[in-house]
């Protein structure tokens, strides 16, 4: 086996060893979160009405969208110091979040509040309430993972992300079944585990610091990234928010699980491909794109087959394991998952941008892509609704792609 990597280093010019390696651990990582998730999707499917479902992701929705007070450019800039040994970062940023997490509470209650005055929806006000009181935690606590991924410790944060997954999604089934399709036990089962797992989690990155050293910048350049990305957050569930409020949540319950296989194949693009994080904080970018583009050919190709099986095998994944109940989400599904074929482009490139702090190019970024993703899914949803939205996700995909592209070759002349 040495043999053989010391051979792929040499063919390749990479260090096969450190990729293999970790490349399996996160893979690892990915396949069983993608069984769990699959596992829940099967029940959700089985035991939860479109309308509990529905709802169910229009709370986690209203969640997600307001994570821009728990600060997520510190999760991002954590990357910039511990690849360089600067673990003293982690305690800023966690500090820093958990402080701003308060006004994401706060804003959740206020939505409550007026789902319970306007539209005398009070289970969803009791359900946002929750939402609030585990924001905090549930939003920002995850940047434990990040912390100890830079820090190349990939066993420990792979065994305490599959310890701590399938003791969610145990609490949730359990709130399932025990309550009988209650919505605000579903909700604070999801968000309540999760607030504690992330608590854990901290705990645990705490004592894997091995110094306290931050650089002078970081709480600027954490909360520069957190402003560019302030676009880019409100507007991540665009597509959830307008179906779920303009069209009911029957429908978003079918839109939902469209995202289901193209978000794993994602994630499995992104777990593996972080990788390569350390290795842009020990290389010049110029190198590191260098290799990039000498393997930009192989990489298109594979996951061209990657997409194109995952497509084929859409319709019979989505009607065996979900049922025919979700059959109408086979066709938004294929179309969504036909753009991501570049999407690990996207990934590395604005990894390089990151971790390299070009702040000019990651503004631009975070600037162009949500704008032209909002537009594109508004009036694909007001032209032909849910359609327009997958048809608008697949165009975004390609835009994406293109200006990450381009700032990060702009990036590397400046």
């Amino acid at each position: 086996m040495n043999q053989l990597l010391s051979f792929l280093s040499r063919k390749f010019q990479i260090d096969a060893k450190y990729f293999v390696k970790n490349s399996l651990i996160l893979f690892t990582r990915y396949s069983y979160l993608t069984l769990l998730g699959l596992i829940m999707g099967i029940i959700f499917s089985r035991y939860v009405s479109k309308g509990v479902y529905g709802n169910y992701q229009l709370v986690l929705s209203f969640i997600a969208t307001l994570t821009i007070f728990s600060l997520p450019g510190f999760s991002k800039g954590i990357w910039s110091e511990t690849t360089t040994g600067k673990d003293g970062a982690l305690d800023v940023a966690i500090n820093k979040k958990m402080k701003w997490g308060i006004l994401g509470s706060i804003a959740l209650i206020a939505i409550g509040i007026k789902y319970y005055i306007v539209d005398d929806q009070y289970i969803l006000m009791l359900c946002l309430i929750v939402g609030a009181i585990t924001f905090p935690l549930f939003a920002g606590g995850n940047i434990w993972v990040g912390f100890l991924d830079s820090k190349k410790k990939y066993n420990l944060s792979t065994r305490l992300s599959l310890i701590f997954e399938t003791l969610n999604k145990l609490a949730i089934v359990a709130a399932l079944f025990i309550f009988r399709e209650s919505l605000l036990m579903l909700i604070i089962a999801a968000t309540g585990s999760i607030a504690v797992t992330n608590y854990i989690g901290l705990k645990i990155a705490e004592k894997n610091k091995s110094n306290d050293l931050v650089t002078d910048d970081f709480s600027k350049y954490g909360f520069f990234l957190t402003k560019i990305s302030i676009f880019k957050v409100l507007m991540s569930k665009i597509d959830k928010l307008l179906i779920g409020i303009f069209i009911g949540p029957i429908e978003l319950a079918i839109y939902s699980f469209s995202l289901i296989i193209p978000d794993q194949v994602m994630a499995l693009v992104a777990s593996v491909t972080s990788v390569i994080i350390p290795k842009i904080g020990e290389h010049s970018q110029k190198k590191v794109q260098e290799k990039i583009y000498k393997k930009a050919a192989l990489i298109i190709i594979g996951n061209l087959i990657l997409v194109t099986i995952v497509i084929f095998l859409t319709p019979w994944v989505i009607t065996t394991l979900f049922t025919e109940k979700y059959a109408e989400s086979i066709l938004y599904s294929q179309i969504i998952t036909a753009g991501i074929f570049l999407y690990v482009f996207e990934v590395i490139f604005a990894n390089i941008l990151l971790v390299k702090k070009h702040k000019n190019q990651i503004l631009k970024v975070n600037l162009l892509n949500p704008a032209f993703r909002s537009i594109a899914i508004i009036i694909g949803f007001v032209w032909y609704g849910i359609l327009g939205v997958a048809i608008a996700t697949i165009i975004t995909r390609f835009f994406s792609f293109a200006v990450h592209l381009y700032f990060t070759r702009q990036s590397n002349r400046v």
